[in-house]
């Protein structure tokens, strides 16, 4: 299969790339910087086309022959019609400029933050309801996907991470933007005295499990659905610092106090399972990745 991918270059879009080169698939990788990821590079299955999000033209051109298009790159603004230029207009671009081109497959990377408000238990059937600039914009370009894959009859879907983690796709790739986890195992490393409510617990999602999220949906039928592509257990902030203080010998410590803590929303992930088998665990890949982040200087 010939895919087009945005943000190959990126966080999760580099483990999407890897997954889709290990499934033997050719990747039309659009990408500001080609030079960015050197493993991409030459690479036999990869072609670059060089571009922003604002280059119609080469969009339209690298769609041309490519049965599938992943959009995964993100867009920034800081006012609302920013965003909406920023984000919401090349999503909904990209997406009609593929129907357009014959892709028979699209996907787009939207993220739970399109529920907005928290609620007690979201599942993809969640109305959203936006609460900032970021959750408006992907949860109208998810509304976008659906018409425009009702319009055209292209096969379009929609997959949304939540927190996620890992340790690089490959060298060059662009790193993970929360820092939770990072910031945690480096207080462990300079040997601090952590403090923290045995309740504080995030579902934190590899990027290879999120990938498989991908891989599940490029290799199915299904059709204008949406996927969180999230853990369905959360991970405790405490077992990490504590497997962190087990790995290494710095003289760290835990202390469990009584508060409450921050405890998020819980999700129903129970949609992926029932359509594709899949179930995501991804505390061994965090304890990969908490390896990784004791080793850094």
């Amino acid at each position: 299969m010939r895919v087009f991918l945005t943000g190959g270059t990126g966080f999760i879009g580099s483990h999407v790339a890897v997954m889709l080169l290990d499934e033997g698939h050719d990747v039309v990788m659009f990408a500001r910087n080609p030079d960015k990821v050197s493993g991409f590079v030459g690479h036999p299955h990869v072609e670059f086309v060089k571009g922003v999000m604002d280059d119609s033209d080469k969009i339209e051109a690298g769609l041309q022959g490519c049965d599938a298009a992943i959009h995964v790159a993100l867009c920034w603004g800081n006012t609302a019609i920013d965003m909406l230029m920023n984000e919401t207009r090349p999503s909904v671009f990209i997406c009609e400029a593929a129907a357009k081109a014959g892709v028979k497959s699209y996907i787009y990377t939207s993220s739970e933050q399109a529920f907005g408000d928290p609620r007690p238990f979201r599942g993809e059937d969640v109305i959203p309801r936006p609460h900032t600039y970021y959750s408006a914009t992907k949860a109208a370009a998810e509304n976008y996907l659906m018409a425009i894959a009702k319009q055209y009859g292209i096969r379009a879907n929609v997959v949304r991470p939540g927190y996620t983690f890992d340790n690089p796709a490959i060298e060059g790739a662009g790193p993970e933007n929360n820092k939770t986890i990072p910031d945690l195992v480096a207080r462990v490393k300079a040997g601090e005295k952590i403090e923290m409510s045995p309740n504080n617990a995030v579902h934190a999602t590899s990027a290879r499990n999120v990938a498989r999220v991908y891989r599940a949906i490029l290799n199915s039928d299904v059709d204008r659905q949406i996927y969180l592509a999230i853990d369905a257990q959360k991970i405790r902030l405490a077992d990490v610092a504590q497997k962190a203080i087990e790995l290494s010998d710095t003289g760290a410590e835990l202390v469990l106090t009584e508060e409450r803590g921050d405890v998020e929303p819980d999700f129903d992930c129970g949609k992926i399972e029932c359509e594709f088998g899949l179930t995501l665990d991804s505390w061994p890949h965090m304890v990969e990745r908490i390896g990784y982040c004791l080793g850094q200087d």
